[in-house]
């Protein structure tokens, strides 16, 4: 499942700023935000023949959380728009596309934490990838617990889509080690929270996280529901901790190995079943 060089990515157009530039010459400045200190909010956004998905609710929540982040000088999202549709049109994509939407800060004035230095307005960058859906729908993945938690919304709100995802690629370098495919993640309470890429749900009994716990918001569970709906499943929102079962509400993660279907699924992407779960 690792992913490689595609040759149709040697000469993107990527827009930085207010306008698009080559490839190897888009680039931000070393006083940006997001260098700094992973001041920024993003999306991914997958591209259908039919149009980009759910790409409204994508950029309610890229403002929603450049608001929580107390941005200022926030492009609008006619710009924003604007940027997506230029940026299609310049590398010709029509489908099996993939965008990485990423709002910063912006530049600072001298480095250092205080928001007050970004002086400049923030910077929009939309990169926008030839890349087929990176999971395989057929074959499924195999996946580990993984021993890093989380971030509790005491600490970290997970419903900021933040560019500050040290955790989860922390839980991605163990399931490496494993030979696994992808990391499941625990909530400082010993709950299932997601993937440490994705979202994670089962089907017969149809289970979710608590959504305190995950980094999407309604929109991306209502998109598994229906799916889930067309398989006829039994659908209920619960949470699930690893050693024992808490009250009526609360399911332990070896139930997953019991359940006929446990998907995993950004809010871009399709569902995708496991096919092997290895608990660590």
């Amino acid at each position: 499942m690792l992913q490689t060089f595609n040759p149709q990515n040697a000469n993107l157009q990527v827009w930085v700023g207010d306008r698009l530039w080559p490839r190897d010459q888009a680039k931000v400045s070393v006083f940006d935000s997001a260098v700094q200190g992973g001041d920024a909010v993003w999306e991914g956004l997958r591209v259908y023949s039919n149009g980009i998905f759910a790409l409204d609710y994508h950029l309610d929540r890229l403002f929603a959380s450049a608001h929580a982040m107390a941005f200022a000088n926030v492009p609008i999202r006619d710009e924003v728009r604007s940027a997506i549709f230029q940026t299609l049109e310049a590398n010709g994509m029509r489908a099996d596309s993939h965008i990485r939407l990423t709002l910063t800060r912006g530049e600072k004035i001298t480095s250092g934490m205080d928001p007050r230095l970004n002086q400049k307005g923030c910077t929009l960058i939309v990169l926008a990838e030839w890349k087929k859906p990176v999971y395989d729908n057929a074959a499924g993945v195999r996946i580990v617990t993984s021993a890093i938690r989380r971030n509790s919304p005491q600490f970290v709100d997970s419903k900021i889509h933040h560019n500050n995802l040290i955790n989860n690629i922390l839980a991605k370098i163990q399931a490496n080690v494993a030979g696994a495919d992808d990391a499941l993640m625990l909530d400082e309470r010993g709950f299932v929270a997601e993937m440490n890429g994705t979202n994670l749900f089962m089907i017969r009994v149809f289970l979710g996280p608590p959504r305190i716990a995950v980094e999407d918001d309604r929109e991306a569970q209502s998109h598994i529901l229906n799916d889930a709906e067309k398989h006829h499943a039994v659908l209920t929102e619960r949470a699930h901790e690893r050693g024992c079962v808490v009250g009526a509400a609360n399911v332990f993660n070896e139930l997953l190995g019991f359940c006929d279907f446990v998907g995993h699924s950004f809010l871009c992407h399709p569902v995708v079943g496991k096919s092997r779960l290895e608990y660590r």
